[in-house]
């Protein structure tokens, strides 16, 4: 099986609804430098869980996922969440559910608004 991480860029990257917004700019961790056109995602694992019995390891993992975009306008951010949310919950390789409603938030240095969604997934390891 993939890391998480590959399988939630795959779903992210060919998601048509989700690509027509913010093209080709999806990104692991953090932005690149370089990244000035918006809408912007970026995503990571920020923590999570192997699953375990008595027998030992069971294969399951539920790894926290954040996905972060960055955009101009409140209305961009709207967009593109709503797109993500869908195709996080239609992925046929993992399953998901958003674990908060959206963190909006601004970044001064660059003037820039935010949004953070949470997902809790899980994944045969």
């Amino acid at each position: 099986m993939a890391q998480i991480e590959n399988e939630v860029y795959k779903v992210l990257s060919t998601t048509v609804a989700i690509t027509a917004l913010v093209s080709t700019r999806i990104f692991p961790a953090f932005t690149p430098q370089a990244a000035n056109a918006f809408p912007v995602l970026v995503y990571e694992k920020t923590g999570g869980s192997r699953i375990n019995s008595l027998s030992g390891y069971t294969g399951l993992q539920n790894p926290i996922i954040e996905i972060n975009i960055y955009a101009e306008r409140t209305t961009t951010l709207q967009a593109v969440s709503t797109v993500v949310l869908a195709a996080m919950d239609a992925s046929t390789t993992f399953d998901s559910y958003a674990l908060d409603e959206p963190f909006d938030s601004y970044d001064d240095d660059v003037e820039i608004k935010t949004r953070t969604l949470t997902f809790s997934v899980w994944n045969q390891g």
